[in-house]
């Protein structure tokens, strides 16, 4: 047997009442496969920042479960001093210390208790809709433009977000476009509208 042959190491874990979590990483790039954050049995970690937006640095995509605090935190810092930190693999034990309290309430296995944490996460999509165009996470298992609610939408426009007015537009463009028609307006009118 392989010992970095992901499924076991699943399967150890699980046997153990281990709870795995996996940080994203700090490029700001698109990512769907990195291991173990995309692995289907360990939640994958994005960072946010304190308005509960994509870290400057987060990455982001389909390997992200869930986002968590990572920039700007408090931490120890040499000589005895304290400073501003950040990454994903800070936000990454900020959700393992939730996973840990989680199943210190529970007897259920330990994937049921990851399970809950994510079925109860916020939902922050309307917050970061460039960040979820890639896929990320639960929430944006089809199409962003679909599963965000017009409320998230407009919440987003009002943020100033311009991928918000897109989303928005884009699912009301049939209406939108068709009432300068049904008042008559001419070519030029309804291309201004």
């Amino acid at each position: 047997m392989n010992n970095s042959d992901p499924d076991l190491i699943r399967e150890l874990a699980e046997r153990r009442g281990v709870i795995l979590v996996a940080s994203v990483g700090n490029k700001n790039s698109l990512v769907s496969t990195t291991f173990p954050a995309s692995h289907r049995a360990v939640p994958g970690v994005a960072a946010t920042d304190r308005e509960d937006r994509k870290a400057r640095f987060s990455n982001y995509g389909t390997a992200v479960k869930v986002a968590a605090p990572g920039d700007a935190l408090i931490s120890t810092y040499p000589a005895g001093l304290y400073a501003g930190i950040g990454g994903t693999s800070f936000a990454a034990g900020v959700v393992s210390a939730e996973a840990a309290l989680v199943r210190s309430k529970s007897t259920a296995p330990a994937a049921d208790s990851v399970r809950r944490m994510l079925d109860t996460a916020e939902s922050i999509a309307y917050l970061n809709l460039g960040m979820y165009l890639g896929g990320v996470g639960e929430d944006m298992a089809t199409d962003p433009a679909v599963t965000l609610s017009d409320q998230h939408l407009v919440e987003a426009c009002l943020a100033g977000d311009s991928q918000g007015w897109e989303m928005l537009l884009q699912r009301y463009k049939r209406l939108i476009y068709s009432v300068p028609v049904r008042f008559g307006f001419d070519h030029d009118d309804r291309h201004r509208l």
